[in-house]
């Protein structure tokens, strides 16, 4: 019983460790391409930057750097500190309430060790995701108030603290739930995410399974066919000891490729199914995004009345681009934060 303990809490340990270092590396390497695609995000129709697209921000990010005299470095990692705190924290909680309910899902269902279904993997990931959209949505609120506001802009933060403390003078407890609703589908499109990555993942360690196999049988008939002709020139046609020879082998080849353990994946097959499975799932729930953004900006109150609002009033406005606006950037920025999030968590999970 204690044995069985010390494994959950190692466990639990590791997928800490792993969401914690995933988000990090993925936050700090890719967070100018996350201030730009916000920024875009929240640009009315009518709005001269909505026009230039990414270059346009990025330039107006440089202006209002030479403006405040601040370094364009600092100016590109404005709102860093809620988003590596968000980023961490969330995928800290995710991985590890994922790792847990999937365990108990599988032992519920009787398939402990085994490979559990589709839908059992897009519930398990559903209800971990919204475990930490509610611990985190005062962050991502914060982190898109600095992101869509200048350095010394009109009521804009100075950090996290700031920014939180503010929100809850100002708006109270729903402040900081503010975009928490289209949240909701991003929960979902982490769940399809998961549900994809994870039946990639059964199907590449299949596929490498049988490579290996058919790897091996190939060397097996290359060493039985040498070990007959040694047979055969050692006993000049003795079938006999020929026929034992060849059950021995038989059945030690069989043993062999019954044993075999299912293969580790390396990097580029970590890298090449989360970016399948991030495309996939990032396809169908993007627009989610764009309203969220939407609410969670400072004159949000003023603007919209809900998050049905704000989806009525981008459609009137911009029509279908406008729930795409910033799918760009976002693009460019999140096949690579999700491949070094995935082979970051991957490895240190293991190493862990």
């Amino acid at each position: 019983m204690s044995a069985s303990r010390h494994e959950s809490s190692t466990a639990a340990v590791s997928e800490v460790v792993a969401g914690v270092s995933a988000g990090f590396i993925s936050t700090l390497v890719c967070h100018p391409l996350d201030l730009i695609k916000t920024r875009l995000q929240v640009l009315r129709h009518d709005a001269p930057q909505a026009w230039g697209g990414s270059v346009t921000v990025a330039r107006e990010i440089l202006n209002e750097a030479r403006a405040t005299g601040r370094h364009p470095v600092k100016a590109f990692y404005r709102g860093i500190s809620p988003n590596i705190i968000g980023n961490t924290s969330s995928w800290g909680l995710y991985f590890l309430w994922y790792d847990q309910i999937k365990h108990q899902v599988a032992e519920y269902r009787g398939k402990q060790g085994q490979d559990l279904s589709s839908l059992d993997y897009l519930l398990s990931s559903g209800a971990a995701g919204v475990a930490s959209a509610a611990l985190t949505n005062s962050l991502w609120v914060v982190k898109t108030r600095m992101l869509t506001s200048g350095y010394r802009g009109p009521g804009a933060y100075r950090g996290v603290t700031q920014g939180l403390i503010d929100l809850a003078k100002k708006e109270g407890i729903r402040g900081y739930f503010r975009g928490f609703l289209p949240s909701l589908f991003g929960v979902l499109q982490a769940a399809i995410q998961f549900m994809t990555y994870e039946k990639l993942k059964i199907w590449r360690r299949s596929n490498r399974l049988e490579s290996s196999i058919s790897d091996d049988r190939r060397q097996q008939l290359l060493s039985s066919s040498k070990q007959l002709e040694h047979t055969d020139a050692a006993y000049n046609g003795s079938s006999n000891r020929e026929a034992i020879g060849h059950e021995r082998n038989g059945v030690g080849s069989g043993a062999r490729l019954a044993a075999l353990p299912s293969p580790a994946l390396s990097n580029s097959d970590y890298m090449a199914l989360s970016a399948l499975s991030k495309v996939f799932s990032g396809a169908l729930t993007y627009p989610y995004q764009v309203i969220r953004s939407r609410l969670q900006t400072h004159d949000a109150a003023a603007v919209y009345s809900s998050a049905r609002n704000a989806v009525f009033q981008t459609w009137q406005s911009q029509g279908l681009s406008g729930f795409y606006r910033g799918i760009g950037p976002n693009l460019i920025r999140v096949l690579p934060a999700t491949c070094i999030t995935f082979v970051v968590y991957e490895n240190v999970r293991n190493v862990v």
